[in-house]
């Protein structure tokens, strides 16, 4: 190969530049009190996903429990520990009132559930659970659904067709909400988590926009 080619080559890799992901903690806009340092993937996405829940020791009741008290309450304080108004914030907070730590915002709480081997796509989960969503709003303001990871809640219950019972803190309040994986675009079961047109394509339910959930609980603690 010619010196002239190999430089014009060089200066094409150069011109696209080397492609590395970034922080998550920089993605999603949540609180940096949240984030437990830098992962580095841009779009984390589990090696081996898991198809239902790890089978471990521990009990995701309490969280649920925990998530309940936190219904209605207009600022969310655990133990005389304040926490973000936010859904990432309410989990964690939900978490506190069962006994349990946990910290990050959605984006890096995914993350964690990855490294930590509890992310599942069970369409039945444990009450305790962490629900992760996607495109729940337009984050990046570009009105294409391509937001990853925008919501979180808490499973509060699953019922025996398949209806699972959601905390999360949405519009301003912590409710509940409600979402059945095995008819995920039926209304009947499943709440409207997107609830605006914006510019592509209409209202979405919380069946279709879930992504996984994760078992914190079953992590030791420590």
């Amino acid at each position: 190969m010619s010196a002239l080619l190999l430089a014009g080559l060089l200066v094409g890799c150069s011109r696209r530049g080397i492609r590395t992901p970034g922080s998550l903690s920089a993605l999603g806009g949540d609180a940096a009190q949240y984030d437990r340092g830098s992962t580095e993937a841009s779009s984390p996405e589990p090696p081996a996903l898991l198809s239902s829940p790890p089978r471990r020791s521990g009990d995701g009741q309490s969280i649920a429990d925990g998530a309940v008290t936190l219904i209605g309450k207009r600022d969310l304080v655990v133990a005389s520990e304040r926490y973000r108004y936010d859904c990432s914030g309410m989990v964690c907070a939900a978490y506190a009132a069962g006994g349990q730590t946990l910290s990050g915002s959605s984006k890096g709480l995914y993350a964690e559930a990855v490294d930590g081997g509890v992310l599942h796509t069970d369409t039945l989960p444990r009450p305790g659970d962490i629900a992760f969503f996607d495109n729940s709003y337009d984050r990046n303001r570009n009105g294409q659904r391509d937001d990853e990871l925008t919501h979180v809640a808490v499973v509060e219950a699953v019922a025996d067709d398949g209806t699972i019972t959601l905390i999360h803190l949405g519009s301003g309040t912590v409710s509940r909400i409600k979402m059945n994986l095995l008819r995920p675009e039926d209304s009947a079961v499943n709440s409207y988590l997107r609830a605006r047109a914006d510019l592509d394509g209409g209202p979405r339910l919380t069946g279709e926009l879930w992504r996984g959930f994760a078992s914190f609980w079953a992590l030791p603690e420590g």
